[in-house]
């Protein structure tokens, strides 16, 4: 968001009087903030696919996610897998929390009214994002589904 990043950004890209500042710093609040919607969907639908496909009926069908220590040379357990995602997620979450403030401090944005405003400004926008982080979570699912380590 510095304008010096910005100057050299529409030098090289010769954005021109097309794209101010203004617009460019607003652009970039958007993105941080639906990056974070982003990383948060991705890993409460970890921890949940994880969860219902390690306690779930067709646990006999995924041996990877029964997560027996005899098997496994790293010695991999279910307890260790939702604790380390969760330090993670909670590493994601105190970091958004510090750009965000470190956002508002330099650069006077707050990224989320700048979000609060553009819902309110396209309100259609709201389901198609809860459409898309539905689609990305089966797209999860799936994948763990299909992992083979051997």
């Amino acid at each position: 968001m510095a304008k010096w990043v910005y100057r050299i950004l529409a030098f090289v890209c010769r954005w021109g009087d097309d794209y101010p500042y203004e617009v460019y710093v607003k652009q970039l609040a958007r993105t941080f903030f639906l990056r974070n919607k982003a990383e948060n969907a991705t890993m409460l639908g970890f921890l949940c696919w994880v969860t219902v496909l390690h306690f779930g009926p067709n646990n006999p069908h995924y041996p990877l996610f029964q997560f027996k220590p005899e098997d496994d040379e790293f010695n991999y357990k279910y307890d260790l897998t939702i604790k380390a995602s969760v330090y993670v997620w909670l590493s994601e979450i105190i970091s958004s929390r510090v750009v965000r403030l470190l956002v508002r401090w330099l650069y006077r944005q707050n990224i989320s009214n700048e979000a609060i405003d553009d819902f309110r400004r396209y309100p259609h926008v709201v389901p198609v994002m809860v459409l898309v982080t539905i689609h990305v979570l089966q797209n999860m699912v799936f994948g763990l589904i299909h992992l083979d380590f051997s």
